[in-house]
């Protein structure tokens, strides 16, 4: 009994001790990665910012959803953020379904300049149900440039 609960604490431990470390080391390749602007995720986002940037998030949402038949038509509705549709340029991998999460984590706006950092995980499948890619835990950052009362995402980030 004496052998099982120190195997227990022992396997217990280690876990701690591993997960700690590649947290670790994920947060500093974060901040390499992203340099400076790393740190304002973690600036709480005002209320006013977080209703000025709502309509980022509608149509980040619409983008992870969303099946064009092409990169031309992609471009078309989402501009910078079709790279999060489920268009995938491979015939023999066509999407047909898709689950996704976007968590929003910070933003900021700033005269007609701003931000925002999202958290999100994707995947594809085949008709088959079968996975055709996925993403897990992508921390991205978005610049935005306010444009006919609008705001438009102008360049995404995200570590490779």
């Amino acid at each position: 009994m004496k052998r099982t609960i120190c195997f227990v604490a022992i396997l217990l431990l280690s876990t701690i001790f591993l997960c700690s470390c590649r947290s670790e080391y994920y947060r500093d390749y974060q901040v390499e990665f992203f340099g400076d602007n790393y740190d304002e995720i973690n600036y709480s986002c005002s209320a006013e910012d977080k209703a000025e940037l709502e309509p980022v998030l509608k149509l980040a949402e619409k983008a992870f959803s969303a099946f064009p038949k092409n990169e031309k038509e992609a471009k078309k509705k989402f501009g910078k953020l079709y790279l999060y549709t489920n268009y995938i340029d491979d015939p023999n991998e066509i999407p047909v379904t898709e689950k996704h999460e976007i968590h929003f984590i910070t933003g900021k706006t700033s005269g007609n300049s701003g931000y925002i950092w999202l958290n999100y995980s994707r995947s594809n499948y085949d008709a088959n149900g079968e996975l055709l890619i996925g993403d897990a835990d992508i921390n991205t950052r978005w610049e935005l440039k306010k444009k006919n009362g609008e705001w438009t995402v102008t360049s995404t980030l995200e570590a490779p």
